[in-house]
């Protein structure tokens, strides 16, 4: 998926995915044949910036209130270049903060077991700096962070440190439970705020009853990770 943000300067940030190249217009694609391209134009189109990394694909874009961008996507066993852990089963998760002009300040990888694959799908920035994000996982168990697996597919939130430390990570799942995150954010005082949509079995991890065909679940969760409050809603063939 191709993500666009603006930055406080009026600069345009976009972020996606190529492959057959080469592309020669407006980058170049530096001997790659597919991976994850960064461009920045500034508020009148010309272009100020754009970088290729091996990595398989992108998922979310976030640029701060300095101009530094965070970027979310999923990479291969074979892109490990940037001192990612490699994933043993399927695919693993990328976090990255970039300067603006696009150089990695910290990269940190999440992954899995045998057969485990990740997927990313939301990312937001604290006004600390602190990075939160939201996806699934299926297959195994994740090994980074340390989820043991619960259904048949997981939803999962986390936190970086500004520097990269892993803060926390919180999961939503239940035995035959298909449980999935699209949608996170996070507010001024460093709460997080996250939603599942999940189906076919209640959760367990946190106890919630499927009420409908595919239920919907809201948290807070604050700075720490621990739930605030949560609630849920469905009912019988409704499907969120």
């Amino acid at each position: 998926a191709t993500q666009l943000a603006v930055d406080p300067s009026g600069n345009v940030v976009v972020l996606g995915r190529f492959s057959t190249a080469p592309i020669t217009t407006p980058f170049t694609t530096g001997g790659l044949g597919a991976g994850v391209y960064l461009i920045r134009f500034d508020p009148a189109g010309a272009l100020l910036m754009s970088r290729t990394f091996d990595l398989l694909g992108a998922a979310d874009l976030v640029v701060d209130a300095t101009g530094r961008i965070y970027a979310a996507g999923t990479y291969l066993s074979s892109n490990t270049g940037y001192g990612l852990p490699a994933p043993a089963g399927g695919f693993g998760g990328y976090v990255a903060r970039m300067a603006s002009d696009g150089t990695i300040e910290w990269i940190r990888g999440l992954v899995g077991g045998s057969s485990a694959s990740v997927h990313l799908s939301r990312l937001a920035v604290t006004p600390s700096g602190e990075v939160s994000g939201s996806g699934w996982f299926q297959g195994g168990n994740l090994t980074t962070p340390a989820l043991t697996r619960l259904g048949a597919t997981d939803a999962f939130a986390f936190r970086y440190s500004s520097t990269g430390s892993l803060l926390w990570a919180r999961q939503f799942g239940g035995a035959g439970a298909t449980a999935l995150s699209d949608a996170l954010d996070v507010d001024a005082d460093g709460n997080a705020y996250v939603a599942v949509e999940f189906q076919n079995a209640s959760l367990t991890t946190p106890a919630v009853t499927k009420l409908g065909l595919r239920d919907l679940l809201v948290t807070k969760l604050d700075a720490s990770g621990a739930t605030v409050w949560m609630r849920s809603y469905g009912g019988g063939s409704a499907s969120f």
